[in-house]
């Protein structure tokens, strides 16, 4: 101890009481000097000093500091542990007073100690959902060794909270399902949870081969979207107990399950090429010829939709065999065209016949928004039309306005007698409507006029320039003749194609579609 102070009872006597005072806590002996006092005939003394035993000044009032076990339970009850800075005594349940949103639903149920230094209080509960904590009144514990009251002041625990249910899900409606086999949902739970994955998810219905994806493993609203491979009634499902919450309570706690929905596909409409059993749509031996031998009668309308297999609307071009049969036709011949009708006659042909011969030609003919095409005929003909597939709208063929874009009558003939000459370079970018890029492929109808070959006849191949002459060809004739063919010509990447010829001869093309790369 310090600074320490006497003051004696008296002056004089036999039994006299000191008290001593100190301004600091520690251990102190209180000594009589030597010879300090005398008796009645004046003798001084002691002899030598008198001393007492050491005692030790404690006025330090008990310090508490609080713990507790979690900040979140599932269960109503908590536990809270108290320590003091030295052993306590006079403890008790009436000590402590409860805080917090719980404090009228919960009493401390028990105080127990082992060192009577650390304290464990118990607390119940009778509360599903609140906090609490605990508050150690002043002056309600005495220190063990100097019975110093304290503490000075409430010291309070922090709070708990008590959660012991799993609060609400609630699913959100679908997005649309029209036309798409994946519907999906936001689950919005009452409070945070943890632990969904897809395997905790599950469906009803008459769908089938449904596969679940989750946004996230925790939160308060998880999104999930489900697809599956089948049309049909679909109700998603989320399984009991299997996400849980902050306090470690599973839920739901039963399966519940989202509104149920249809899910119907609308299927992807084709890209390519629909082929049909070929089927004769069009015969007009028994309505009579069409045109004129002087060209001038006007073109015959035939409308497609729902004819031979074909559907009632959606068709951009059908693949017809076009043939003429016992065609009336002065010396200069005549010539059949097949084009969408709403586009208006263009200056091409699809067949070149003379008189009283039948002839016929592939021809892929666009097909205006109506569903017509017409046949305009330089020439009285019977025309067959046999349909064996079609292109429905926003399929990969781009069709046109059939128009010519090239006529070699105005440069000369290409090719020679012998097959010896080169093959003649086209360049289809920008022509007859096509694009100036990204052309794959194009439609023509190609037409030799005129040629001059021997006796073994000649041949005319169409390819990508780029990708050099193949040993095929696209259309075969004879000395003088006129003969045309439909030709899906390759195009290079420069937009090229090349004419090869095995005969000397006029060559006309006409385009009326195209293919975009892809």
């Amino acid at each position: 101890a310090t600074s320490c102070s006497f003051t004696p009872s008296s002056s004089a006597g036999i039994s006299i009481t000191v008290s001593v005072s100190c301004t600091g806590a520690g251990t102190v002996v209180t000594q009589l000097a030597d010879l300090s006092v005398a008796d009645q005939v004046g003798n001084a003394g002691p002899i030598s000093s008198a001393s007492t035993s050491s005692v030790t000044l404690d006025a330090t009032v008990p310090t508490a500091e609080w713990s507790v076990t979690a900040s979140i339970l599932s269960d109503r009850t908590p536990e809270f542990t108290i320590t003091f800075g030295a052993a306590i005594t006079g403890i008790l349940s009436g000590d402590f007073s409860v805080i917090g949103g719980a404090s009228g639903s919960c009493s401390v149920t028990g105080v127990r100690t082992t060192d009577n230094i650390t304290f464990a209080i118990d607390v119940s509960c009778s509360t599903d959902v609140a906090s609490v904590g605990l508050r150690l009144l002043p002056g309600s514990v005495a220190s063990a060794s100097t019975s110093t009251a304290g503490p000075g002041v409430e010291v309070d625990s922090g709070l708990v909270t008590i959660d012991t249910t799993f609060l609400s899900t609630i699913w959100s409606s679908p997005s649309s399902t029209t036309g798409s086999l994946t519907a999906s949902y936001i689950i919005n739970f009452g409070e945070t949870v943890f632990g969904i994955s897809s395997a905790d998810f599950s469906y009803l219905g008459t769908t089938s081969g449904c596969i679940f994806t989750v946004g996230a493993s925790s939160g308060t609203s998880i999104s999930v979207s489900v697809t599956c491979t089948s049309t049909g009634t679909l109700e998603v499902v989320l399984l009991a107990d299997s996400t849980t919450d902050t306090a470690g309570n599973t839920g739901p706690a039963t399966d519940t399950a989202a509104s149920s929905v249809s899910l119907v596909s609308t299927a992807s409409t084709p890209t390519g090429l629909i082929t049909l059993s070929p089927k004769r749509i069009m015969d007009t031996r028994s309505t009579g010829k069409i045109g004129s031998r002087t060209g001038t009668a006007a073109s015959t309308t035939f409308n497609v939709y729902s004819k031979g297999g074909l559907p009632a609307s959606g068709i951009s071009a059908v693949v017809l065999n076009v043939t003429v049969v016992d065609p009336e036709v002065g010396n200069e011949g005549g010539y059949l065209s097949v084009y969408p009708c709403a586009s208006g006659q263009p200056d091409v042909s699809n067949l070149n016949f003379t008189n009283g011969m039948t002839i016929p030609n592939t021809v892929i003919a666009p097909v205006d928004p109506s569903g017509n095409i017409c046949f305009y005929s330089y020439g009285q003909t019977h025309v067959l039309a046999d349909v064996s597939g079609y292109f429905p709208t926003g399929s990969t063929l781009t069709t046109l306005s059939p128009k010519r874009i090239m006529d070699t009558r105005s440069t000369g003939k290409i090719g020679s007698r012998t097959g010896t000459a080169a093959s003649t370079t086209f360049n289809v970018y920008s022509k007859g409507g096509l694009p100036s890029t990204g052309i794959s492929a194009v439609v023509l109808n190609v037409t030799v006029v005129d040629p001059e070959v021997g006796n073994e006849g000649g041949y005319l191949s169409v390819y990508p320039c780029a990708s050099g002459q193949p040993d095929v060809s696209n259309l075969n004739f004879t000395n003088g003749m006129t003969i045309p063919n439909t030709v899906i010509a390759p195009v290079d990447t420069a937009g090229n194609i090349c004419f090869y010829s095995y005969g000397k001869t006029h060559i006309l093309a006409d385009v009326s579609g195209y293919f975009p790369t892809s």
